[in-house]
């Protein structure tokens, strides 16, 4: 019986998290929009090498996220933009669904904060 290798590489990026990888990299690189973005995937790429178990994002990114929507400071955001905020760091299916159809800053923080914490899922 005959290897399907599109199988067997879709298999190795599973196992190894690439995909996850390559979609928390190319976020950050869009986040950061960095001069040069060739140094800037190196030093990323050598800090999950230093900590595996590291997100990308800091507490002061995942604040800025917020700050960017909500620029009147109402202290609160739609579950549409708090849904927007997660697929652009790259996660398409969260753990945590927002029922509300609003959230408050603090909630909004420390939810993303927990689902930046786990390897982001597809839908």
């Amino acid at each position: 019986m005959a290897r399907d290798p599109r199988a067997e590489a879709d298999a190795y990026l599973r196992a190894h998290g690439i995909t996850e990888l390559f979609a928390d990299l190319g976020a950050r690189l869009m986040f950061e929009r960095p001069k040069d973005a060739n140094a800037f995937l190196l030093e990323e790429l050598e800090r999950v090498q230093d900590d595996r178990g590291a997100t990308f994002f800091t507490d002061a990114d995942v604040a800025a996220c917020f700050a960017a929507l909500d620029p009147h400071g109402t202290g609160k955001v739609t579950s549409a933009q708090y849904a927007h905020a997660l697929k652009s760091l790259g996660i398409d299916a969260p753990r945590e669904p927002l029922a509300e159809e609003t959230i408050a800053k603090d909630d909004f923080l420390a939810r993303l904060k927990r689902e930046l914490a786990h390897p982001p899922r597809t839908a």
